[in-house]
């Protein structure tokens, strides 16, 4: 194929002009792509963030919550034990009243307590 004059280097300028579009376009897709990467790298170590101090806060509440039921336990044989105590008590109570009013009635009827 024979060229006519000066169409070779048109073509060549042609190529070369496109060539140089596409480098321009590579290079700012490549740097697009670098401020995606870097944008991505710190959204996930924001996140990253954000659930280590989630999960720490869960564990501080499960913790709690395991401390909690400890004390409420404790609480609650406390409460058990007291209530015996109090029961024991109410009944000596109800039996020394009912010797003392058993005391005075005989008193009342003239009998001796001895």
């Amino acid at each position: 194929v024979k060229l006519k004059s000066g169409e070779e280097e048109r073509i060549l300028e042609s190529y070369r002009a496109d060539f140089e579009l596409g480098k321009k376009r590579y290079v700012s897709a490549s740097n697009k792509l670098d401020q995606l990467h870097a944008q991505s790298r710190r959204y996930l170590e924001k996140v990253g963030s954000v659930l280590s101090r989630a999960r720490a806060t869960c564990e501080q509440a499960f913790r709690e919550r395991e401390e909690c039921s400890r004390t409420a336990q404790a609480e609650l044989l406390n409460n058990r034990r007291l209530e015996v105590k109090l029961t024991s008590l109410l009944e000596k109570r109800t039996k020394s009243h009912d010797l003392q009013s058993t005391c005075l009635e005989v008193q009342r009827q003239g009998g001796d307590l001895r």
